[in-house]
């Protein structure tokens, strides 16, 4: 088992992909891919997600004209890439394979959502991981008692130690 420390002033988002870069997972993490600046100039579908909410990933035209074949290029919207993704994740690791959200505060954003939808969508079940404030003392506590909630990792009890399940 691995084990690993997180820093207290990373905000909600990071502490949860920090806790999860030690443990023996395989991930991905939409945030660090640009989104496209294709859409609205240059594109074989001008204009398409412009607001990057109109699009569910499996209705988009990108995914449309070449599922599973090659990858998604900075072309694409998010939500298709996304798609792509999570459908290489259903494709290699089936059952496995988990939708994890950190949600803060009270809603969810727009993205999320759709991520929601996606993984419905695909049948791949979602964790969603609630943190009252972008930045709390206590979100690493609160990611990792959520976390081993959901079966992904155990926490030993120390406010910045944790050890893969």
């Amino acid at each position: 088992a691995q084990s690993g420390q997180v820093e207290r002033h990373d905000d909600a988002t990071t502490l949860a992909r920090r806790i999860l870069m030690h443990v023996p997972v395989a991930a991905y993490y939409p945030n660090n891919f640009a989104k496209s600046q294709y859409l609205e100039w240059n594109s074989r579908h001008a204009g398409h997600n412009e607001d990057f909410s109109s699009c569910n990933g499996f209705d988009c035209p990108f995914w449309l004209e070449s599922p599973g074949i090659g990858s998604p290029t900075t072309e694409w919207c998010w939500a298709g890439s996304f798609f792509w993704h999570l459908k290489k994740c259903l494709q290699y690791k089936a059952g496995k394979s988990i939708v994890i959200q950190v949600q803060v505060g009270a809603e969810l954003g727009e993205g999320q959502v759709i991520e929601g939808r996606m993984a419905e969508h695909l049948g791949i079940k979602l964790v969603r991981i609630h943190c009252p404030e972008k930045f709390h003392r206590d979100n690493a506590k609160l990611i990792t008692q959520q976390l081993g909630d959901a079966g992904i990792l155990i926490w030993n009890g120390a406010s910045s130690y944790f050890t893969a399940k």
